[in-house]
């Protein structure tokens, strides 16, 4: 009978260990915050979960599976809470960043638009300087002819 306990607390503990390894692997792979959170999460309630019930399976029922029992009990709720809460930040996280980018994204066309205004308005003055030479050498040509024809 004792032999049974014991393999099945190995393979309780040795799962929890296996699900715990899996969760760390899969928070360092995980490129998301909130696929990390998800592989975070799986360990901490299936890893501590399995490690805990092969230790009391281990110990046999007596007070210290009570506290074992209480451990289970207060990370199962505060678990959750924390995940909602780090979950919610990143929400909000990611609202602000889409904002800054569509801030720096008016930036930069106001910017855009102000460049390309300054490049027309530099070819408007270009082109009115070239306009108001020619409307002079028309004044003066036609002011030549008409000294020329007050001349005869």
């Amino acid at each position: 009978m004792e032999w049974i306990r014991f393999i099945a607390a190995a393979i309780c503990i040795s799962g929890g260990v296996f699900v715990m390894i899996s969760a760390a692997i899969g928070v360092y792979r995980f490129s998301e915050c909130l696929t990390r959170m998800h592989a975070a999460a799986m360990g901490d309630t299936l890893g501590l979960g399995l490690i805990i019930l092969g230790l009391i399976v281990l110990f046999g029922f007596s007070f210290t599976t009570v506290k074992l029992v209480l451990v289970v009990a207060f990370l199962w709720t505060t678990g959750p809470v924390s995940s909602h809460l780090i979950a919610q930040m990143m929400v909000e996280k990611k609202k602000s960043i889409v904002l800054i980018i569509i801030l720096a994204l008016k930036i930069l066309l106001k910017i855009l638009s102000r460049i390309s205004y300054m490049r027309n308005k530099k070819k408007f003055k270009e082109y009115y300087e070239e306009l108001e030479d020619r409307m002079q050498n028309a004044e003066s040509q036609s002011v030549a002819g008409m000294d020329a024809m007050n001349y005869y």
